[in-house]
């Protein structure tokens, strides 16, 4: 299954100002807290660099410099201050001439991105480290919970010290989507990337205002049905790609917990929590579709190729509105692979991905591609994954370096390589 990431590009405006201003008095309580995702990096023996990313509503208050992490290890419980890094980042879908919400703007619309970190050391020998935050308080915009502005919003994530080499968690290269369209089936990956080549596995899980203690969902929404859809959410256990058509407008939180094995061991965990606005809006959102060598369409976004062989092949990213100009990025979650892109006409790009995967590149790998248009106020936008299988060559060709005469009783050594190289150089004793 392959899910793609919408963000819209036309929007009934009278809809929003209900959305974000009908509760305009309870919003002075702090309100403003819009998603947040915890990660780490080893950069020492037990020496861990923490990563917190809190996205804010700029409708709301704004937020501190310092925020506190809670940690409990070994049966000891302790805090780490973490400090903001850089200044905050403006990541509303917006085209340039829309006014902006963020940074004491009048506009409609805005989202912020919140960077802290801080550095901690453990006890070696300690395998089951939570790590976590807890912020004040969800948006009152939110129709899925009973009471959202006096629920806190908390993530956290479990440290495993004991394996070597030491584990950096998993990463989110995406940038959680924020507006949906109403009737329109929506398609999400959050772009999730193991530094350290983990197998992940995503699932849904309800999302938290304290450890071990869900938010209060309104009447038929829940971890796995947290927005009114059409048929149901999915999310494959693989990629981590979600899909489904919403079908009302609505303000909904959505969490999805990453576990990371190594060596098909379970050592970590983290949770993403994020926040949905589904609007009414009219809205051709772009589209891609990889296409092979031969020109067929890549089926189920998914290639399989052998190591040792160079693979290329095109993702097409389209518009159907003949005034958008049609743009394209990638994740780069595929280490050594190069993605540039070309437009061929105005609505139409192409993306080329080249990788000569080694031997090592064995298995699955995962990247997602994000198609957008220039569209105001707000850009349409999809995000597609592809996964790339490598595999040994089930079929290779083996030449004897060179010919060699023996009498009876003699013996000599034989070096083979496979062409292509699709196996390690094998030598073999013989005697006659």
């Amino acid at each position: 299954m392959v899910c793609q990431n919408l963000l819209l590009k036309f929007i009934i405006p009278s809809f929003l100002t209900i959305l974000f201003w009908s509760f305009g008095i309870q919003q002075a309580k702090a309100t403003h807290a819009m998603g947040a995702d915890l990660s780490w990096d080893c950069i020492g023996p037990n020496q861990y660099r923490i990563t917190l990313k809190l996205y804010r509503d700029c409708n709301g208050v704004n937020m501190n410099n310092t925020r506190s992490l809670n940690i409990s290890r070994c049966g000891n419980n302790s805090t780490l201050t973490l400090n903001r890094v850089g200044t905050p980042r403006d990541i509303t879908p917006l085209c340039p001439s829309a006014p902006r919400r963020c940074n004491g703007g009048t506009g409609q619309f805005g989202v912020e991105e919140w960077i802290y970190q801080g550095t901690v050391t453990f006890p070696a020998g300690c395998n089951n480290i939570r790590i976590s935050h807890s912020l004040c308080c969800r948006n009152n915009a939110i129709t899925t919970l009973q009471t959202p502005g006096s629920e806190n919003l908390y993530v956290e994530g479990t440290i495993n010290n004991t394996v070597s080499p030491c584990d950096n968690s998993p990463q989110f290269l995406n940038l959680p989507t924020a507006f949906l369209c109403r009737g329109q089936q929506t398609f999400y990956n959050h772009g999730g990337f193991d530094p350290d080549g983990d197998s992940l596995a995503y699932s849904l899980v309800a999302c938290e205002e304290a450890l071990n203690n869900p938010v209060e969902y309104n009447t038929g929404f829940g971890a796995t049905t947290p927005l009114s859809t059409v048929s149901g959410i999915t999310i494959d256990p693989s990629t981590g790609a979600i899909a489904f058509t919403p079908s009302t407008a609505q303000v909904g939180v959505l969490c999805v917990l990453v576990r990371e094995f190594r060596n098909g061991v379970f050592i970590g965990e983290t949770v993403r929590d994020i926040q949905f606005t589904v609007i009414n809006c009219s809205n051709n959102l772009p589209f891609a579709i990889g296409v092979d060598a031969s020109g067929q369409a890549i089926v189920n976004y998914s290639i399989t190729s052998c190591f040792g062989q160079q693979l290329c092949f095109d993702i097409r990213g389209t518009d159907i509105d003949p005034a958008d100009s049609v743009f394209m990025s990638w994740n780069g979650a595929v280490s050594g692979a190069t993605f540039n892109t070309q437009n061929t006409s105005a609505d139409t790009v192409v993306g080329t991905f080249c990788w000569n995967p080694t031997f090592s590149d064995i298995g699955s790998h995962v990247f997602t591609v994000t198609v957008r248009d220039n569209a105001c106020p707000l850009f349409g936008q999809n995000t597609f994954t592809f996964t790339v299988n490598i595999i040994p060559n089930p079929n290779p060709t083996v030449t004897v370096l060179r010919d060699t005469t023996l009498c009876a009783g003699e013996s000599t050594t034989l070096t083979a390589v496979a062409s292509p190289p699709t196996l390690p150089t094998t030598v073999t004793s013989v005697t006659w």
